[in-house]
């Protein structure tokens, strides 16, 4: 009793100070310790031994030290090869490798799609005046904005290059339009400064596409992709609906 007292009232304490001054690592070795030595005054009684009890808790202690050690570094690396494979490395969207997973998944559902298909309207141009640190500039600054929009029923993806996709529910037949209107007047508003004081503006073109029916969001996909390619062969900075 006087132990499970002793975890009660010093617990809190505890966890708190080790998140205040260690990583989550050393958190959670921190914890370990604690509990050892929570542990030992019980085990010291139970072996009526105090210096086997003492051994026996610090090889308990060592071994279990390794072993956090070991799965930390295991979970780590498994959550870095999630990330690598879910989110796009320049933004904080999702890549296009999960967009074509999710592009299978939801075409089993029957819930009403909508498409949006962004472009940066003459990227290469940045590439080539500037270079492709401030066309990665460029990339990241968008896909910020767009991660501020993010809503429930908004996925967000940087489908590759300068190539945006989002991916909205939308009973109405109104939401994805209103987002497009947001998204270009925001990204028409974006102002970029980089290194030799210059200040970028910078324009998208979008391509819309609704859900018809059952069909495949490949199918929405393609029709908001040939929507954007309107919008770019008839002047660019532009929303077309397809």
């Amino acid at each position: 009793m006087l132990i499970v007292l002793i975890v009660l009232l010093t617990f809190n304490q505890v966890y708190n100070w080790s998140k205040r001054h260690f990583s989550d690592i050393g958190q959670i070795l921190v914890l370990n310790a604690y509990y050892t030595l929570v542990a030992f005054p019980f085990g010291t009684y139970l072996l009526k031994d105090f210096w086997k009890s003492l051994i026996v808790y610090t090889v308990l202690f060592i071994f279990t030290t390794i072993v956090i050690i070991l799965i930390y570094q295991v979970t780590e690396d498994v959550e870095q090869l999630l990330n690598r494979a879910t989110f796009d490395s320049l933004t904080t969207l999702y890549n296009s490798q999960k967009f074509r997973e999710d592009l299978d998944k939801f075409s089993f559902t029957d819930v009403s799609y909508a498409m949006l298909v962004v472009d940066v309207d003459n990227f290469k141009d940045y590439n080539d005046k500037y270079g492709h640190l401030v066309g990665d500039k460029v990339i990241r600054e968008i896909g910020n904005q767009l991660a501020k929009m993010h809503q429930e029923d908004h996925t967000f993806y940087r489908y590759g290059g300068e190539e945006f996709v989002i991916l909205i529910e939308d009973c109405s037949g109104e939401k994805a339009t209103r987002l497009a209107n947001e998204i270009h007047q925001l990204i028409g508003d974006l102002r970029i400064p980089i290194e030799n004081g210059e200040v970028l503006e910078v324009t998208v073109s979008i391509g819309v596409a609704h859900r018809i029916n059952k069909e495949s969001l490949l199918t929405t996909f393609k029709r908001a992709d040939k929507a954007l390619y309107v919008a770019k062969e008839n002047g660019k900075n532009q929303i077309i609906i397809h």
